[in-house]
């Protein structure tokens, strides 16, 4: 699968590994706040590109778009668990939108 990332010419981003990193220092934060801060390199960004968008590459799935404005709002305040917890439920809703997806294309 092609992540929504690529399909706008930036690479992924491994968000799991980044958020995992014991020590980070302003300028980690600031790279991690930039990113977090555009639909098309957040978390969804480095989501399957067959999920939904609108033109600005926010997801349309209601819940799937709140986790990505919840995750962002956890990046820049700096809270990493929570920021990580939020991930992991990106991860799953996304999971949830690419089976429907898939299915109903059968």
């Amino acid at each position: 699968m092609i992540r929504y990332t690529q399909t706008q010419g930036f690479e992924p981003f491994n968000w799991f590994e980044a958020l995992k990193k014991k020590r980070k220092d302003i300028h980690d934060w600031k790279l991690l706040q930039y990113r977090s801060n555009l639909w098309v390199t957040c978390a969804c960004g480095n989501l399957c590109d067959i999920i939904p968008r609108d033109e600005i590459g926010s997801p349309i799935d209601w819940i799937l778009r709140m986790l990505g404005y919840d995750f962002n709002t956890a990046i820049q305040k700096k809270y990493n668990k929570k920021a990580l917890s939020i991930l992991k439920l990106i991860e799953k809703r996304s999971t949830y939108l690419i089976f429907e997806i898939t299915c109903k294309s059968k």
